[in-house]
């Protein structure tokens, strides 16, 4: 396994959702080895701070490597610093004895360099697990030109990456129709595995928890917990705020994480003094089943145009501490699916502020209303989104793959 984050204790995201997988399939299938190498970072906190060169967690073993920390910077520096972990990782990955099977993701987006190489090298098939699409994140917002020679190239190598892989992991839906869609992989290589939530570690709790105490919160808590990055959209839940303040001091907004729009959501909560909006650092992995349960409703935002492209993890968490979801989102997305499906929250179109303004309102009004659609979420993700779930699919996975043929050379498809 590449990734170039692994914190079994670390602040959420990637860096914990990984090591979850890795002991319960330690668990499951006590047979399987696992060599992980990855960053000696971070993935949040004090970025002085190196994890040790190797460890052993799990049965797994752990090689970490010395990179630049990736996280907080712009594209380019991403990038680089990516290219520099890729390398690293390759070299480590050499040393090791060959595997059988070589799984990466798509942090650092570079890391599929990592894979190929080691393919050709050893002979040994490679499992690509998307949590996000590149070049399309970038382009998709702004930040690269769809038609440019640049993003042409980049696309191309995607493709490339995806084509070479034995088989290709997608944590949604929608992100399974974009692959088919915009790069016209055979649906073959594809199989969809949902992210995850371990039942056992987060759980319902009673809304009178520490985090609450620790923020002297009262009343209708709405929250956010994760990162503020640039797939999030955040606009219109301090309109929202900013609307209801006056109307409707009980709904509090709670925003917990750290991010590149964490700037830009302080200045607009000193720009407009919005009292009911209170803006939080992360807090420890160990207590983020505290921090779910002060919630009465939690939020999951994405940016539009990353439907497909990007799958918020954080949904799956929320359901397992049996909230309801609030979700401004396409409703092509993947979340927006699981909220209509499981009928486990509400979903918002971006610009639809009257109507964001109503949910909320009357989830502070309705509260049997928004436990009916807490137990629902729970439900959904003991039966359809549990830990032991996905191990078990990887595992079968991991024992079917073979050597493929990777498909035609080709460009892959820039239109809708």
């Amino acid at each position: 396994m590449i990734c170039e984050y692994f914190e079994p204790e670390g602040a959420g995201g990637a860096s914990t959702t990984l090591p979850a997988l890795v002991k319960e399939l330690r668990a499951q299938a006590p047979d399987l080895e696992i060599d992980v190498v990855t960053s000696r970072n971070l993935y949040h906190g004090d970025r002085t701070t190196h994890l040790p060169a190797s460890a052993e967690w799990e049965s797994a073993q752990i090689y970490r490597v010395a990179s630049p920390h990736s996280g907080g910077q712009g594209l380019v520096k991403r990038l680089i610093s990516g290219v520099f972990f890729t390398r690293a990782a390759l070299a480590r990955a050499t040393s090791l004895p060959r595997p059988d099977l070589v799984l990466i993701s798509t942090a650092p987006p570079t890391a599929p360099i990592a894979a190929r190489v080691l393919s050709r090298r050893r002979k040994v098939p490679y499992l690509y697990l998307l949590y996000d699409i590149y070049p399309d994140v970038a382009v998709e917002l702004g930040m690269l030109p769809r038609y440019s020679l640049t993003a042409r190239m980049c696309f191309a190598l995607q493709r490339s990456w995806l084509c070479g892989a034995a088989a290709v992991v997608v944590i949604g839906r929608c992100m399974r129709e974009r692959l088919l869609n915009h790069y016209r992989l055979s649906p073959a290589r594809i199989t969809t595995i949902p992210c995850f939530a371990d039942a056992r570690e987060i759980t319902p709790r009673s809304r009178d928890t520490a985090f609450r105490a620790r923020h002297n919160l009262h009343g209708f808590v709405l929250l956010y917990a994760g990162n503020l990055g640039r797939l999030h959209n955040f606009d219109l839940v301090l309109d929202a705020a900013q609307h209801l303040q006056p109307l409707r001091p009980e709904i509090t907004f709670v925003i917990v994480g750290e991010g590149p729009k964490r700037e830009d959501i302080a200045r607009r909560i000193a720009d407009d003094a919005l009292t009911n909006v209170r803006l939080l650092p992360f807090v420890p992995h160990h207590e983020l089943p505290d921090l779910l349960a002060s919630a009465d409703v939690s939020l999951v935002t994405l940016e539009p145009g990353m439907e497909g492209i990007s799958v918020p993890s954080k949904l799956y968490s929320i359901l397992a501490s049996g909230r309801p979801v609030l979700a401004i989102t396409s409703p092509a997305s993947e979340v927006a699916r699981v909220v209509q499906e499981a009928e486990c929250g509400e979903q918002i179109d971006h610009a639809d502020l009257p109507r964001l303004i109503d949910t909320l309102t009357r989830m502070a009004d309705t509260p049997e209303w928004v436990e009916r659609m807490g137990r629902n979420a729970r439900s959904v993700l003991e039966t359809q989104y549990s830990l032991s779930s996905a191990a078990a699919q990887f595992y079968t996975l991991f024992n079917r793959l073979t050597a493929r043929e990777p498909c035609a050379d080709g460009v892959a498809v820039l239109d809708d």
